[in-house]
């Protein structure tokens, strides 16, 4: 996988702010990739499926085509439904809410039976449920974000990542460098998009548990929530805005850990530590083992300081084994029931870890 340097990585985020990018939130499985059932309250509606899996045409809206996470997403999806002998047409929002509605109606023009959103944009994405089921399509399937029509008994497909175990595995990382480095937590700060919706959130929340599984119990005033105001996955600059200004209003704290929902917010957040010389001070987890963290890893953390711990891994480029055959056994009227999630396991990836899953990384990508 294509490795950058940290400088290339903070020139870049230097441009990101002049260009005042907007970001948001991803999802995954492990490395074996195995999936499992989550149940949902919300009742299921009869698609408009019946259809035969030769006639299928997948329309994929995704919110960007310059990041990484959605790049391999992207690949995936076609690589899978290539392989199912199914159809995909692309269309990107970036990140554009007032694009994502235009989008899937081009879509469903185009022929598209079946949606399949990446926009994490919850306040939008029951709008996209409704203009689905109007338009005579089968279905919508969303990624890592759940969408919910205004009437409240439609909703989208679900396909994402286990986000509450996403956190917990944060959370024992931090507990365990506290464990290892003889510290005692002061702050647990966590980083999140309000309208990526409460689904996403747990991905940071769920680290409070990870400490508790490990014994490291914290008191409500010693755990902070920073909204980062703003969806998608390019939240860069807004974590190391936000991060600045919560370290220069504790200038005490010498151990505060941060939990953010993406590897480019941490980015921004490392990046503050460092501007204020208070890297020692920190501990970082993060998500989505993007180049970013591989960067950092390469390199080693500054002064052998483990700062940033770990990412934990999604693997984006194997969420098309899971979604085509989604799409096809709901156009086939296999699956008519979206209130049945598919979910995928999470791995916490250490920066002992980093070659080893670029390598399992490359050999995969390598079929594409």
């Amino acid at each position: 996988m294509k490795k950058v340097t940290l400088i290339a990585i903070f020139a870049l985020a230097a441009i990101f702010a002049l260009a005042a990018c907007t970001g948001g939130g991803s999802g995954g499985s492990s490395a074996a990739g195995s999936a499992a059932a989550g149940g949902s309250s919300a009742p299921a509606e009869e698609p408009a499926a019946g259809g035969d899996a030769s006639d299928l045409i997948v329309g994929y809206n995704m919110g960007s085509d310059s990041l990484e996470f959605y790049q391999n997403i992207q690949g995936g999806l076609q690589y899978a439904a290539d392989l199912n002998g199914v159809q995909m047409i692309t269309i990107v929002s970036d990140w554009d809410p007032e694009k994502i509605i235009p989008n899937t109606e081009n879509l469903l023009m185009q022929g598209a039976q079946v949606i399949v959103d990446f926009n994490v944009n919850a306040e939008i994405g029951g709008n996209i449920v409704d203009v689905v089921k109007e338009k005579g399509g089968a279905g919508t399937i969303s990624i890592d974000v759940e969408y919910y029509s205004a009437n409240g008994t439609d909703r989208a497909w679900f396909m994402g990542i286990n986000n509450q175990r996403a956190g917990e595995l944060c959370g024992e990382a931090i507990a365990q460098a506290l464990e290892d480095q003889g510290r005692e937590l002061e702050y647990l700060v966590l980083f999140f998009n309000s309208e990526n919706g409460d689904l996403v959130k747990k991905r940071m929340g769920g680290a409070i548990d990870g400490l508790a599984n490990k014994g490291v119990e914290l008191t409500e005033d010693q755990i902070e929530w920073i909204d980062l105001g703003g969806g998608g996955s390019d939240t860069t600059i807004q974590g190391q805005e936000k991060f600045a200004a919560w370290l220069t209003s504790h200038p005490d704290v010498r151990t505060v850990a941060t939990v953010a929902v993406n590897d480019e917010t941490t980015q921004g957040i490392f990046a503050a530590a460092e501007t204020a010389n208070r890297t020692q001070d920190c501990l970082l987890a993060s998500h989505n083992v993007s180049e970013q963290f591989q960067a950092l890893a390469a390199k080693g953390n500054p002064d052998d300081a483990l700062v940033w711990l770990g990412s934990v891994a999604y693997h984006p480029e194997k969420y098309g084994e899971y979604i085509i055959p989604l799409a096809i056994d709901i156009y086939t009227g296999a699956n008519t029931d979206p209130s049945v999630n598919t979910l995928m396991d999470p791995e916490w990836i250490s920066m002992a870890d980093v070659d080893k899953y670029t390598q399992e990384y490359d050999d995969y990508v390598a079929n594409w």
